[in-house]
């Protein structure tokens, strides 16, 4: 959300779509405010990393900061015992970008699946052997 904001602000700026650099603080406090009250409605792709406490962490794929959200699995998925493992793409909506957290709502479809170690949509395998 906060990243989407970001590019338009820059956007509009390198554009001349503002006269005048109190409007452009305007709209964007405006903006700012707008997705931090109705950001739970935004869906976001992000990258399981790793299975932990109970949720995940996960790296949303839009976010430019780089930060890391632990996320729950809605009990939908729960129910439906669907399997969240690392590599996982997944959907996730309720992001709270200040306390970093946010609720899986979806898998979407893998590539490929390795059982052990559990990955999923893994690009490239390196085998490692010593030379005795």
């Amino acid at each position: 959300g906060i990243s989407l904001l970001c590019h338009w602000f820059h956007y509009c700026r390198a554009h001349c779509l503002f006269f005048r650099p109190v409007s452009i603080r305007i709209v964007f406090v405006a903006l700012l405010a707008y997705l931090i009250a109705f950001g739970s409605f935004m869906t976001f792709q992000a990258v399981v990393l790793r299975s932990h406490a109970g949720g995940y962490l996960v790296n949303l794929v839009d976010c430019l900061t780089g930060k890391i959200f632990f996320c729950q699995a809605r009990g939908r998925l729960k129910k439906e015992r669907v399997s969240i493992v690392v590599g996982d793409r997944v959907e996730v909506e309720e992001v709270d970008e200040v306390a970093l957290t946010g609720v899986i709502t979806a898998q979407l479809p893998r590539r490929n699946l390795l059982e052990r170690p559990t990955l999923a949509n893994v690009d490239q395998v390196v085998i490692v052997q010593a030379v005795k």
